[in-house]
Parts: C-alpha cells; structure tokens; sequence
C-alpha cells in the first residue's frame, strides 16, 4: 500500500509487515496499482495499516503473505 508521502506498507517472508521507501519496494521493477482506497476509507486503512506493523505478526505464504496483508488493510477479505 502506497502512502501519500512516497512510503510503501507491504509484508515479506523475512520481516513481516513493515513500511520502505516506494524506491526499495519497486527494485528497479514497474509497479502496477491493483486497487485504489476512496478517501472515505483512509483513515481506517492508516489505521489498520499501523496495526499491522505495529503487532509484528510473521509473514506465512500461504496465510498471511503480501495479498492477504494488502486485502486485510484496506478493508477486503483477507485471502490470496
């Protein structure tokens, strides 16, 4: 998830959910964007997004990979 001031949330199998900057999480690599959160939702996206990083629970790749994480702080169902 992008954030306004260029900061990228995502998950990754060896630190879990964390924030990096938008140049880290593309590598070199086109990004596409899946999904836009409506200005109605972004404050309780922050919030779930604080969440996350902040409970530090273990990334799994099947359970609670990068998608799973992407869909739960923006409010969908948390699958992959």
């Amino acid at each position: 998830m992008q954030l306004p001031n260029g900061i990228v949330a995502h998950s990754t199998s060896d630190k879990g959910p964390h924030y990096v900057t938008y140049e880290e999480f593309a590598a070199g690599k086109p990004v596409k964007k899946v999904r836009e959160v409506p200005m109605s939702e972004y404050d309780a996206t922050l919030g779930r997004i604080e969440q996350e990083v902040s409970r530090r629970t273990g990334y799994h790749l099947l359970d609670n990979n990068c998608e799973t994480f992407a869909n739960r702080v923006t409010g969908g169902v948390s699958e992959s």
